[in-house]
């Protein structure tokens, strides 16, 4: 069975979906959960915002970051890596899972600096 989890207001695309203890989660960028605004700050800042999304998220299904299996970066200046992985590791002590870090041209929202995606395996309900 799979359950479909939308933001609140709804967005063009679900917040996140579960499919027995595999929890996929909408690509998150520094958007606000209520999409009032974005964080315009630096990666940092960004970084720090896009881990407390995935924290929410993850949470809606009783998941946390140790439940994490694959995570996909989206960077759009390679000279983001060190900060980005330096916020990663006060959120993910431990290290991250498996994933990508690509670097991209640019993100759907004017400064956007970060876009990650990922994917976390929890027990069932």
């Amino acid at each position: 069975m799979k359950e479909i989890v939308q933001y609140d207001p709804p967005r063009p695309y679900a917040r996140a979906s579960r499919v027995g203890n595999l929890i996929c989660l909408a690509g998150e960028t520094g958007e606000l959960s209520d999409a009032t605004k974005h964080v315009h700050g630096d990666i940092v800042q960004q970084t720090e915002a896009v881990f407390e999304n995935i924290r929410g998220s993850l949470a809606l299904f009783g998941a946390s970051f140790d439940d994490l299996v694959r995570m996909d970066v989206f960077l759009v200046d390679r000279e983001h890596r060190k900060p980005f992985m330096e916020v990663l590791r006060r959120y993910m002590p431990g290290g991250a899972p498996p994933g990508a870090m690509v670097c991209v041209k640019e993100l759907l929202h004017e400064g956007m600096l970060v876009e990650v995606e990922v994917i976390a395996a929890a027990p069932e309900k």
